[in-house]
């Protein structure tokens, strides 16, 4: 029994991936208007609220890519007050790093279309937990974006871009307004 107690104390220990330090990001355009409260004076509610999402159970199975031995998984949708949160994870199975160059999030035509066409709207991250800029090899990464509460028109879809520095495994992940909608309340 202490072998097996061992065993997997250890596991859990050294499986365990590694985080950096949580980054404020605050974007030139200002978001004042009479409807919608500033965001960015409750960082420390932001912050607290990614911490509560890191420790929450998956809540999503089906948004995923894989390209190569890099998969990019959305792993949960989460609401608080006018903001959305997005809880991505980075698996790399290769022995390769994987150097994050940008993750993009835009509104496109639900076309299918690749790429960021005149027509697409990109959207600014209010806050971003636990970025990470290089995957190392046989590890993952875990990041939680904050974006400003938004809904889809009809034939419009969210898409999520990973690329990749100086390569090409570049990930995407699109999604519907019935993604949006079922939000998870923090």
């Amino acid at each position: 029994m202490t072998k097996l107690f061992i065993l997997l104390t250890g596991y859990l220990l050294l499986s365990q991936p590694t985080y950096s330090v949580a980054q404020n990001i605050r974007s030139s355009v200002e978001y004042k208007s009479p409807r919608a409260p500033d965001i960015r004076d409750k960082d420390p509610t932001l912050k607290r609220c990614c911490e509560k999402i890191m420790k929450a159970t998956p809540c999503i199975f089906f948004l995923h890519d894989r390209n190569g031995k890099m998969r990019f998984r959305v792993l949960g949708v989460y609401t608080h007050g006018a903001t959305l949160f997005f809880l991505l994870r980075l698996n790399n199975r290769s022995s390769l790093d994987y150097d994050v160059d940008s993750i993009r999030f835009a509104i496109t035509a639900a076309a299918g279309a690749k790429g960021l066409h005149p027509g697409s709207k990109a959207l600014q991250p209010v806050y971003i937990y636990d970025s990470t800029a290089t995957v190392p090899g046989f590890r993952r990464a875990t990041t939680i974006y904050a974006l400003r509460r938004f809904t889809l028109l009809p034939g419009r879809q969210l898409q999520i871009v990973v690329w990749e520095r100086n390569g090409g495994r570049h990930l995407r992940i699109q999604a519907t307004n019935n993604v949006l909608e079922r939000a998870r309340r923090i």
